[in-house]
């Protein structure tokens, strides 16, 4: 069984614990899309807690590189990026397909 790397943008000026319930209802809608399948390719079969990493990029791509290196299979984290004159939330996983 492979995985495939999936990524989600948030605000920048969300807090931690409201990028926390972003992630957590967009896995309880893509439970309800998918359904059961554990190996679906979505974050719905990913860890539930995301894991803060104090980095901020210079770019959104840098931050998708940063974290494609860094975590394991199911592993969910999030960084900080500057995309233009905003600073904005890089969320990524490898999830399980």
């Amino acid at each position: 069984m492979g995985a495939c790397f999936n990524e989600q943008i948030y605000d920048g000026k969300l807090t931690k614990q409201e990028v926390q319930k972003a992630f957590n209802d967009l896995q309880d809608e893509e439970r309800s899309y998918y359904g059961s399948d554990p190996y679906n390719g979505s974050f719905s079969n990913c860890d539930c807690r995301v894991r803060f990493i104090d980095k901020i990029f210079n770019s959104v791509n840098e931050a998708y590189d940063y974290l494609e290196d860094s975590l394991d299979k199911r592993d969910v984290a999030v960084v900080k990026a500057k995309e233009g004159d905003k600073e904005v939330w890089v969320l990524g996983s490898w999830c399980p397909e």
